[in-house]
């Protein structure tokens, strides 16, 4: 069992890591199902696990990105957009040889 803190690989009939002490089970709290917690989704029902590695993860990208001012969204889309612009130029210049 890979433990979700550390990425240590435990014995599967561990029940907490025996490298950083992680559990390495949670009950599902929609239907007490007991489930790896690498997992983010229960393997019972297929419902969200709030406290899984993901889960949190997820919760820290929403964050960010809700710091974000509209000036600095603007940029990023400008960005993409001269991006995109430039590969279609330099594609099309060399598919016609550079002419």
């Amino acid at each position: 069992m890979l433990c979700p803190q550390c990425r240590h690989l435990n014995a599967l009939d561990r029940d907490a890591c025996t490298r950083c002490g992680t559990h390495l089970y949670t009950d599902c709290p929609h239907c007490g199902a007991r489930t790896d917690r690498v997992h983010s989704r229960c393997t019972a029902c297929g419902k969200a696990l709030p406290d899984s590695p993901l889960s949190s993860w997820k919760k820290g990208v929403k964050r960010a990105w809700g710091k974000l001012r509209v000036e600095q969204i603007l940029f990023l889309l400008i960005a993409i957009l001269l991006g995109f612009i430039g590969i279609v130029f330099f594609t099309q210049m060399s598919s016609s040889g550079g002419k």
